[in-house]
């Protein structure tokens, strides 16, 4: 199956197609297989079987549906004759789809996508998962804080104080957590820019690029080689006879007109 179907990992086999021809007399009995061995199994991983029994030998095409099989199970196909008979003028196609989740870094939305990026960014020292920093230690919150005039520290909240300067003290707690989630939203946003930007330009970097950009090609001008001699065409006479007829029947029906109305 390696010369029949693309080598790329994550395709799905959907769907067989077959046309052939059979070569038998009608009193006969021949049954024809077209099947697969399952390359990481015993036994077959797809069969259709067609009985030409007590029929005249002819041609067949079939459509055969096939429940999503990935492509490393599909072992050797043969086509089984069962009986007296032949078969001439075979063919066999497999369509396919691609599961693009076979390679979670092929789209976000794929299942183990933020494992898979973690493990390639960590690959090009971008990013340790390892290390987990707090976002309360990052200066642009320390700034951020500093600017708003807010203490990182809760104030102690003393037991005779009264219920309006509770509430100012909670309002002044909610502003300083609602002031440090968005100054580390900002910062994480920030690293994952600047990792993006690094794995753009590492996908970039083709090796040996700069050979192509040295090349010259040799150029030059080509020159029309084709002229044509200037040259008048002639007046259709037959044309201007039809034209002088058709405006002599349009001036006798004005005329006619003319004395309908007076």
């Amino acid at each position: 199956m390696a010369d029949v179907l693309p080598s790329h990992s994550g395709l799905i086999v959907n769907g067989v197609i077959y046309r052939y021809k059979t070569i038998k007399q009608e009193s006969d009995d021949m049954v024809v297989s077209i099947q697969n061995q399952d390359a990481l199994g015993s036994g077959l991983i797809f069969r259709s079987v067609d009985d030409w029994s007590g029929l005249r030998g002819n041609t067949i095409t079939k459509s055969v549906p096939v429940e999503n099989i990935p492509l490393p199970r599909w072992g050797a196909g043969e086509i089984d004759i069962q009986g007296v008979g032949s078969v001439v003028d075979p063919t066999v196609i497999y369509t396919y789809r691609y599961n693009t989740c076979d390679e979670p870094l092929n789209d976000p939305r794929c299942p183990g996508y933020d494992s898979a990026m973690s493990t390639f960014l960590s690959q090009y020292g971008i990013f340790d998962p390892t290390v987990i920093d707090d976002p309360m230690d990052d200066e642009n919150v320390k700034n951020a804080l500093a600017n708003n005039n807010t203490d990182i520290k809760e104030d102690d909240i003393d037991d005779d104080s009264n219920k309006e300067e509770d509430e100012e003290d909670e309002d002044r707690k909610r502003e300083r957590r609602r002031i440090g989630l968005m100054t580390a939203d900002e910062t994480l946003f920030s690293a994952q820019a600047i990792a993006q930007a690094a794995l753009i330009e590492s996908m970039n970097n083709i090796p040996s690029f700069n050979n192509y950009l040295s090349a010259s090609m040799s150029g030059g001008t080509y020159v029309d080689t084709l002229r044509y001699e200037p040259k008048t065409i002639p007046d259709n006479k037959q044309a201007r006879r039809v034209g002088l007829a058709q405006q002599i029947l349009h001036d006798r029906m004005v005329d006619d007109q003319y004395q309908l109305v007076n």
